[in-house]
């Protein structure tokens, strides 16, 4: 196979027909994929079968690094399944070739579930609408001059209504605290300064940096 990729090189190099040369382009490509994955494929099976620890190790960087090359050329190549083949690679090396059996396996058919919008957030036009602090319970998601705290079944715990002078903010814009209050930054201007809100809107204090 490595003496077809070269003649297919030479051939390709030598060609003066643009459309000729192009799918010998194409050839190459899927030549140069052909030999990645058997190098893969040979390194694999050596990984797995080495008891040495130190020669494992460096027959595991090897195979790492032969299907992130593979990976590369699947994607010039347009070959999904290559990539996905390749990546699982990397991933069986990581994980010491408990992947699979770590991995929980979905059985059945899946099941539709229905979706009710409780809210619906868009953007100022201006600035994208970030989300910060999910948990399992809480999220949060802000512009500059609106912050919303909903909880774990989507309903607004709290809203903010900084009462910015300047429109922008810091890009964080703000953050709620865990009894409901919400702090944010430079009201006007970049002032750094930090400034503290009652759960119902009103100023309580600032901190200044």
């Amino acid at each position: 196979m490595e003496r077809q990729l070269q003649e297919v090189e030479q051939r390709y190099e030598t060609e003066s027909d643009r459309t000729v040369q192009i799918k010998l382009g194409h050839e190459l490509d899927q030549l140069r994929l052909k030999i990645s994955k058997q190098q893969v494929a040979d390194l694999r099976s050596q990984w797995w079968g080495e008891a040495d620890p130190a020669r494992k190790e460096e027959l595991a960087d090897a195979l790492s690094q032969a299907a992130i090359r593979t990976s590369g050329e699947a994607e010039v190549a347009g070959n999904t399944d290559a990539i996905k083949q390749a990546l699982d690679a990397v991933i069986e090396v990581a994980t010491a070739g408990r992947h699979q059996g770590n991995e929980i396996r979905v059985t059945g058919e899946d099941r539709p579930l229905p979706l009710h919008p409780l809210c619906i957030i868009e953007a100022d036009g201006e600035h994208d609408w970030v989300i910060r602090r999910a948990t399992s319970n809480r999220v949060e998601i802000w512009l500059p001059r609106h912050g919303w705290l909903f909880d774990s079944k989507g309903n607004i715990v709290n809203q903010a209504r900084p009462p910015r002078r300047d429109g922008v903010g810091r890009d964080w814009y703000g953050a709620f605290l865990p009894d409901g209050r919400w702090v944010t930054t430079d009201l006007w201007g970049y002032d750094k300064v930090l400034t503290f809100f009652s759960r119902d809107g009103r100023w309580l204090r600032e901190i200044s940096s």
